[in-house]
């Protein structure tokens, strides 16, 4: 719902201040989406600014109140003026402390631009409050990117409770150009909490900002429980059905699946083998030429590009799906295995991130990012051949189960915000 100029919170109620990246324009942002409806069961009102408003408009729940930033506001060069020239001493700081200092016209760029939107999203929460005569509210974060710095300024200026969540690419700095994330200690300074959706993800922040490992503290993701799929993986003594989900995108190395599955198909040559992707991005058209040199007669592909949310589950389980593949560089945790391990599919993934939390062997099957494809297939063939996968199965939903459950998780989640 967009708020009307005279929509008044009662005073007393417990209420929440929401930051995304877009939601809920676009389409992305869809995990956000699915921790909606138990943020408003928690808070008698929530209010999400996106920090920016690109795409159409989703249909939300008519309780959550949505205040997107004027169009104005998020012009590039604006926001860059802003960051160089009205943050008070923000760029400056940290343009010292970074490390291009003094000869890197790119990170200063970056640092004044997040700057600027930090800026302009101190001020969109000032004026949200006032507005909306919010009493107290809790200011989440779902990014530990400018929208977080955004927070902290807030948070620190209007004396507020200030959280946020750090998953990948806003929590390792290598995974940046420049192996560097602006502001990224002062946003851990004054935030109240960061919670990180990986073990190796809190480790991370804790060993570079020692004094602030008491406010870094873990809370996973998680899926929903749609149940187990009634198919038992390579219980098919004719086919192997392998799936595969993820932007088409330099990190998620997508190519490489099609490499791996393309040997697999080699090698068991008796089987009749399918691998379907869902995703799409920059690299997708490139990625449909690629897989046209498809020279096995055993390998079909299907390339179904965007699915929605709540349709992934459901294909997994309605198409016999046998194996999920990830072959990315980095990682958080995976939302695509946790919702292929719901379902009681294993897993083949990269040692990397947070993908050995969740990924344990022998019920799932991990490897060095570095392998080639074709040196992963005779290991993988062992594996399938020499597996129990009844009992593979049962271990990687209990697994789920355990440390992967949506609704569990969200609850703790809450109960730290003191919701």
């Amino acid at each position: 719902m967009m708020t009307p100029p005279d929509h008044i919170i009662p005073k007393n109620t417990r209420s929440l201040i929401l930051l995304s990246s877009a939601y809920p324009f676009g389409s992305a942002e869809t995990f956000l989406e699915s921790e909606i409806p138990f943020l408003l069961d928690a808070f008698e009102h929530v209010v999400i600014l996106p920090m920016f408003a690109e795409g159409d408009a989703r249909e939300t729940d008519p309780r959550l109140i949505v205040i997107p930033p004027k169009p104005l506001q998020t012009i590039k060069m604006f926001e860059l003026l802003r960051g160089f020239f009205r943050s008070d001493g923000l760029f400056a700081s940290e343009w010292k402390e970074s490390p291009g200092y003094p000869f890197s016209p790119f990170l200063a760029y970056r640092i004044a631009r997040t700057a600027g939107i930090g800026r302009r999203v101190q001020r969109q929460i000032r004026q949200t409050l006032n507005e909306l005569q919010l009493d107290n509210p809790v200011i989440y974060s779902y990014w530990l990117n400018q929208n977080a710095l955004g927070a902290g300024l807030a948070g620190k200026q209007l004396g507020l409770k200030t959280v946020g969540r750090a998953h990948g690419g806003d929590l390792y700095e290598e995974r940046n150009k420049g192996d560097y994330l602006p502001f990224q200690k002062w946003k851990l300074n004054h935030f109240d909490a960061v919670f990180t959706v990986s073990e190796h993800g809190k480790k991370y922040l804790q060993n570079r900002y020692p004094g602030c490992r008491a406010k870094i503290l873990l809370n996973r993701l998680g899926t929903k429980d749609e149940g187990v799929s009634e198919h038992l993986p390579f219980s098919d003594q004719q086919s192997i059905h392998l799936v595969s989900c993820s932007s088409v995108i330099p990190l998620k190395r997508v190519d490489k699946i099609y490499e791996c599955v393309l040997s697999l198909s080699r090698l068991m040559a008796k089987k009749n083998f399918r691998w379907t992707h869902i995703g799409d991005g920059p690299l997708f058209s490139e990625l449909k030429e690629l897989v046209k040199t498809n020279p096995c007669e055993n390998l079909s592909i299907d390339l179904k590009g965007r699915m929605g949310n709540n349709a992934i589950i459901p294909f997994y389980k309605s198409s016999k799906a046998d194996l999920i593949i990830n072959y990315s560089t980095s990682e958080g945790i995976p939302v695509s295995i946790m919702e292929a391990m719901s379902c009681g599919i294993p897993a083949l993934a990269p040692a990397v991130g947070g993908i050995p939390e969740l990924v344990e062997e022998p019920n799932g099957m991990l490897f060095d990012p570095d392998t080639f494809p074709d040196q992963l297939a005779p290991k993988i063939t062992d594996w399938i051949k020499n597996s129990s996968f009844a009992e593979v199965s049962e271990n990687v939903r209990s697994k789920w189960q355990d440390e992967y459950d949506r609704g569990k998780n969200l609850r703790s989640f809450l109960n730290q915000l003191g919701a």
